[in-house]
């Protein structure tokens, strides 16, 4: 079978226009830091944190640029799990934004949104999901058949097994209790994820 792109997928979102700053919005910031890493965040680490630009004792800003991100999440993920392997402690990162993430007023109605529509079109409309949480996502989803699509996501710099757990954590919240996600390709602009699930 010759794997078909859902026409849905090839979304018409583009990238930041050039000098657009690429951010990423407070409520991703607070879904992570203030519910789903909830009393996860040690004196040490918030020290870290704020040496690295993110200050969680003061209100937080309504955006953060994405390479500020970026060392919010890699500072986090070593200080979290430093004895863990990289794919562990940054999957697990990823589930934990996405499920805090899902906790927010913004990211309860997307999900309940994600529930009624189903796996397959959850992931055809991924860019829009991210977005939600940033402006510089982009995303392609190639169908290999009924249950399971290639995924390519615009996020070269963070380890792969980051974005792996915030699709796992999605699938899951969407209702879908066999998941399977793996990397199936890196290039310079990105990584292509395989993903498959049972009905």
């Amino acid at each position: 079978m010759q794997p078909q792109t859902h026409g849905e997928a090839q979304s018409n979102r583009t990238s930041p226009k050039p000098g657009e700053v690429e951010l990423v919005f407070q409520q991703a910031v607070e879904g992570l830091f203030h519910v789903g890493l909830k009393g996860q965040v040690t004196p040490p680490l918030q020290a870290r944190l704020r040496d690295a630009g993110l200050d969680l004792s003061r209100p937080l800003l309504p955006a953060y640029p994405r390479a500020a991100w970026n060392r919010f999440i890699q500072v986090t993920a070593e200080s979290l799990w430093p004895q863990e392997p990289p794919e562990r402690a940054y999957h697990a990162l990823g589930r934990q934004l996405l499920l805090g993430y899902s906790r927010t007023l913004m990211g309860g109605a997307i999900i309940r949104l994600l529930r009624l529509i189903g796996p397959r079109r959850t992931l055809d409309r991924m860019t829009q999901n991210f977005r939600s949480g940033g402006n510089y996502n982009l995303c392609r989803v190639t169908g290999l058949g009924p249950r399971e699509v290639l995924l390519w996501l615009n996020e070269p710099t963070l380890h792969p097994a980051y974005v792996e757990g915030i699709i796992d954590a999605t699938l899951e919240l969407v209702g879908v209790a066999e998941r399977h996600i793996t990397v199936h390709a890196r290039d310079a602009e990105g990584c292509t994820y395989r993903v498959a699930w049972e009905a």
